[in-house]
C-alpha cells in the first residue's frame, strides 16, 4: 500500500545558529486604525511613541463587519527600559523556547529592550511570518538568536540552552504529531522533554534558573472526589487539578492539554527536591492571557475571552471548562505575565511555584463587563456557569515579593476586544476562524483520527474541520494517484503538518488497518456505491459493505487505542413504513427500519442495493454496542439527504445537490430520486452539509460517553415544500419539473435526541435550499 504524507522538515539539531541578516529591510507602519486606538493601552503606548497618525475618534461599532483591521505598531523600547537593560542585564543570555507564541514575542521584546542577549527557538525556521516579527524588534539585529527546535525531537533544544543563564520554557506540544512513533500523545512528549531539557541545562554548567509558564488550569480548588464535593475555600498554589475526572464540559482535547500541563510542572518542580540542584526551578501558573498582541497572527485565548461577543461556541466552551474546573476564569494582561517572568528572572533567589492572575472573575463577570463596556454590541452567548460562585485566592506569593500588577480584570477585559471590532481581512478571516476553533492551546487531540472515504463531499468538508481544530487526520481514499481528489486535501489548512493519505478500498477491507492504527476515533464514510465486476469474493455491494464492516470493526479492537467509531448512515435506512407496506407509522424516529423486502414504484436497482448495503452495514455497527466486552462505542448518525454549499473548493459535484435541485435543472433521472426518497420516507429530510460536518465532531467531543443511534436533520419536507420554495425564492427561473408525489404527506420526527445532548443546527431548511441552488 502506497502511502503519502507531506510533513514539516524533519528537525535536526542546529549545528550553527541561524543569525539575523542585518541587510533586511524593515517594513513601513501603517496607519492605525481609530478603533484600535480606542484601546486606552494602545493609546497611552502611541502617546509615548508617535509612530503614525490615529484619530481616536471612536466610530461606531458594527460587530463582524468588514473594516480596515489596525496592524501592530512598530516595536519600540521605552527609555525606561533601555536604561535598566544597560543597567542590569546587558550581558544576560537567556533562552525563550517556543519564541513565536503570542507571551514569547512580548517577552522577547522586553528581554531585547532590557539589553539581554536572547536565544529563541521556533519550530520551523523557514516560517517567514513568525520570524520577520521577531527580526524586527528592537536590538534583534545585534542580540537575538534563532534557532529550530521541536519538544517532539527534545534533543534540538541543546544547542540554544548551551551558554545561557536563565531558560524560559514557554513552548508546549498543542497538536500530536501522528508520525511520531516515540510518543502517543502530547503529554507523553511534554513530559520527557521535559526532563530531557532539565539534563541539557545541567549539562550547560551555566543555566541558573528555569522558569516554566505553567497553566492555572493544573491549579483547580475541586476537591479530591472529583468536583462531587465542589470546591475548596481557596485556590492556591498548593491545589493540583485531579486528572482522573472528568465534568460535562470536558472533552478529550481539553482533557490531553490539562494532562500536558499538569504533569510537566510537576515534573520540574521535583528538580527543586533533588539532593543537589546545579539551578534553581520556578512556575508560573498563569491565568488566561488577555490584553493586546504584537503578533500580525491573533493569539489563541483571545477568542476564549471575548466569546460571549463574538457567538463563537466552541471557544465559549473552554470559557465554561475554565469555570466549571477552577471556581472562577483567572485572568491577567500580557504585559504582566512577561513582568512577571523578568521579575522571577531578576531575584537573586526565586524556586517553587506561583499563581500569576490579576483577578478571579467568573463568567458571569466577564458578560456583565461586555455589556457595559460595549452597549451597543448585542451579546450572542449569554449562557453562563457557576454565575454565584467566584473562588478567589488566599495567598499572593509574587505580590508578597514585590511584584505589581499594571493591569486589573476590566482593563485586561477591555484590551482584549479592539482586534474583534475592527473587522478582519477575507483571507485573515478564515485563518482566524482556524485558529479560534482550536481553542486557548487546547484543542490539540492525544492521537489522531481516522476519516474513511476520504475524498467525498461529506469527508472533505469535514477533514477541513478537524484539521482547524487541530487533529491529527488518518484519510483512506481508494486510488492515491488520483491527483484532483488527493491535492484537493493536500491543500487544506494544517495539512502539511497533520494529514496522513492511506490507500484503502471496501472490497479489500485489510487496507485500512495501517489507517486505522494508533487513532482514537474513526469516521466511516466510505461506502461502495458501484459493484466492482472483478470481484470474486463479492456478488454485490451489499456483501462488500457488511464484510468489511465485519474486518473494520476487528481492526478497531486490534488497534487498542479506538474509543469510539461514527458511521455515516442514511435515513433511507429509517423508512416509517408500515412492515406490509399499507402506509405509514405516525412519526419517524431512531427504532424505525426500512423493510427491505419491500419496493415502491420509484426505486431502481441500484437504488435498492444502496438501502440494503446501508441498512444492514448499520444494523451490524450497532449489534457491536450489545457486545459483553465491548472495546469502543459505536455511533451511527443516520442523515438526512445533504444540501448546502462547502468550504471546500471541490472539484466534482456531491451527488445530493443534484437530487435536490432537480425541479429546477429538469434532470429526471436525479428527479426520480426525489420521488424514491417522498415515496420510502414520507417526506424528504434535510440537513446542511457544515451541520452534518459538526454533528460528527459533536458525537466525537461528547464526554464521557455517547453511544447508538441518531437522526440528523434539521427538518422532513416534501417534494412540495421544495417546489414551492424554488418557486418564491427564484421567480425567474422556469420550473422544470412540477410533478410531486405525497403532495400532502409530511411525515415527521417525534425525537431529536441529538439536539437534547445539547448539538444546535445552524442552518434552516429554506437555508439549506437555497444555498444549494447558489452552490457553485
Amino acid at each position: 500500500m502506497e502511502r503519502m504524507h507531506k510533513g514539516p522538515k524533519v528537525h535536526q539539531p542546529t549545528p550553527t545558529p541561524h543569525t539575523l541578516a542585518p541587510s533586511l529591510s524593515r517594513p513601513t507602519v501603517k496607519s492605525l486604525s481609530s478603533s484600535f486606538a480606542s484601546c486606552p493601552h494602545m493609546r497611552a503606548y502611541l502617546k509615548e511613541f508617535p509612530v503614525a497618525r490615529v484619530s481616536f475618534r471612536k466610530p461606531p461599532i458594527v460587530f463582524g463587519q468588514k473594516q480596515e483591521r489596525a496592524r501592530p505598531p512598530k516595536l519600540h523600547c521605552t527609555e525606561g527600559q533601555e536604561e535598566k537593560g544597560i543597567e542590569d542585564r546587558r550581558m544576560s543570555t537567556v533562552c525563550v523556547t517556543g519564541g513565536a507564541g503570542h507571551i514569547a514575542t512580548w517577552l522577547i521584546n522586553k528581554l531585547l529592550c532590557r539589553g539581554c542577549v536572547v536565544h529563541a527557538t521556533l519550530r520551523n525556521l523557514g516560517d517567514e511570518k513568525k520570524t520577520n516579527l521577531l527580526m524586527r524588534m528592537p536590538g534583534a539585529e545585534e542580540r537575538l538568536v534563532l534557532f529550530e527546535a521541536d519538544m517532539y525531537d527534545a534533543a534540538t533544544f541543546e544547542p540554544a540552552i548551551a551558554g545561557c543563564d536563565f531558560v524560559f520554557l514557554i513552548a508546549t506540544p498543542i497538536h500530536h504529531d501522528p508520525r511520531s512513533t516515540k510518543y502517543t500523545s502530547t503529554t507523553e512528549a511534554a513530559v520527557d522533554a521535559t526532563r530531557i531539557i532539565l539534563q541539557q541545562c545541567e549539562r550547560s554548567k551555566t543555566v541558573k534558573r528555569i522558569i516554566h509558564t505553567a497553566s492555572v488550569t493544573a491549579a483547580s480548588p475541586l476537591r479530591e472526589d472529583g468536583g462531587g464535593g465542589g470546591y475548596k475555600d481557596f485556590i492556591n498554589d498548593c491545589c493540583w487539578t485531579p486528572l482522573n475526572f472528568s465534568h460535562r464540559y470536558s472533552n478529550a482535547l481539553l482533557d490531553a492539554y490539562l494532562s500536558s500541563k499538569t504533569l510537566s510542572e510537576k515534573e520540574l518542580l521535583r528538580y527543586n527536591e533533588s539532593e543537589r540542584p546545579a539551578f534553581e526551578v520556578v512556575t508560573l501558573a498563569c491565568a488566561l492571557v488577555g490584553g493586546d498582541s504584537i503578533q500580525p497572527y491573533h493569539t489563541l485565548s483571545i477568542p476564549v475571552i471575548v466569546s460571549p461577543l463574538t457567538g463563537r461556541e466552541l471557544s465559549h466552551g473552554v470559557l465554561k471548562f475554565m469555570q466549571a474546573s477552577l471556581g472562577s476564569v483567572p485572568l491577567v494582561h500580557v504585559d504582566d505575565v512577561c513582568e512577571a517572568h523578568i521579575f522571577c528572572m531578576e531575584q537573586p533567589s526565586i524556586a517553587g511555584r506561583f499563581l500569576c492572575a490579576a483577578g478571579y472573575p467568573n463568567m458571569q463577570d466577564y458578560v456583565d463587563r461586555f455589556a457595559a463596556k460595549y452597549p451597543e454590541i448585542e451579546m450572542k452567548l449569554k449562557e453562563v456557569v457557576g454565575e454565584g460562585v467566584r473562588v478567589k485566592v488566599d495567598t499572593n506569593k509574587l505580590v508578597d515579593l514585590g511584584f505589581k500588577y499594571k493591569y486589573e480584570v476590566d482593563e485586561t477585559l477591555d484590551h482584549s476586544t479592539p482586534p474583534y471590532l475592527t473587522g478582519l481581512e477575507e483571507e485573515e478571516i478564515e485563518q482566524q476562524q482556524s485558529i479560534e476553533e482550536r481553542s486557548c492551546d487546547t484543542m490539540s487531540s492525544s492521537r489522531p483520527v481516522c476519516v474513511t472515504g476520504g475524498s467525498g463531499y461529506i469527508a472533505t468538508c469535514l477533514i477541513k474541520k478537524l484539521l482547524q481544530r487541530g487533529c491529527g487526520v488518518h484519510a483512506t481514499l481508494r486510488n492515491l494517484g488520483d491527483e484532483k481528489k488527493t491535492a484537493l486535501l493536500r491543500r487544506m489548512p494544517g495539512a502539511a503538518e497533520r494529514l496522513v493519505l492511506f490507500e484503502a478500498d471496501m472490497y479489500d477491507a485489510a487496507t485500512f488497518e495501517p489507517a486505522i492504527a494508533g487513532c482514537e476515533f474513526v469516521f466511516l464514510l466510505a461506502t461502495p456505491l458501484i459493484h466492482d465486476p472483478l470481484s470474486t469474493k463479492y456478488k454485490n455491494t451489499t456483501e462488500a459493505a457488511v464484510d468489511a464492516m465485519h474486518i473494520i470493526l476487528q481492526q478497531c479492537e486490534r488497534s487498542k487505542t479506538m474509543r469510539r467509531v461514527i458511521h455515516t448512515a442514511s435515513v433511507t435506512a429509517a423508512s416509517p413504513l408500515r412492515e406490509d407496506g399499507e402506509g405509514y407509522k405516525d412519526f419517524i424516529n431512531e427504532s424505525c427500519w426500512t423493510p427491505l423486502d419491500l419496493s415502491n414504484r420509484y426505486s431502481n436497482v441500484m437504488m435498492d442495493a444502496y438501502v440494503s448495503s446501508k441498512t444492514l452495514t448499520e444494523k451490524l455497527l450497532l449489534r457491536y454496542n450489545e457486545s459483553e466486552s465491548r472495546a469502543f462505542e459505536v455511533v451511527t448518525l443516520t442523515c438526512a439527504l445533504i444540501g448546502g454549499d462547502t468550504d471546500t473548493t471541490q472539484l466534482y459535484h456531491s451527488l445530493s445537490i443534484p437530487l435536490i435541485v432537480s425541479p429546477l435543472t429538469g434532470q429526471e433521472l436525479y428527479h426520480g430520486g426525489l420521488k424514491s426518497l417522498q415515496a420510502l420516507l414520507g417526506s424528504v429530510p434535510l440537513a446542511h452539509i457544515d451541520d452534518i460536518c459538526e454533528a460528527h465532531i459533536f458525537c466525537m467531543e461528547q464526554q464521557p460517553s455517547i453511544a447508538g443511534r441518531f437522526l440528523c436533520a434539521v427538518g422532513y419536507p416534501n417534494m412540495q415544500d421544495y417546489v414551492d420554495r424554488f418557486a418564491v425564492k427564484y421567480p425567474e427561473i422556469a420550473i422544470k419539473l412540477k410533478g410531486v408525489i405525497g403532495k400532502d404527506v409530511r411525515v415527521k420526527a417525534d425525537t431529536n435526541k441529538l439536539g437534547d445532548l445539547g448539538f444546535k443546527y445552524k442552518f434552516t431548511v429554506e437555508e439549506t435550499l437555497d444555498s444549494s441552488v447558489e452552490w457553485p
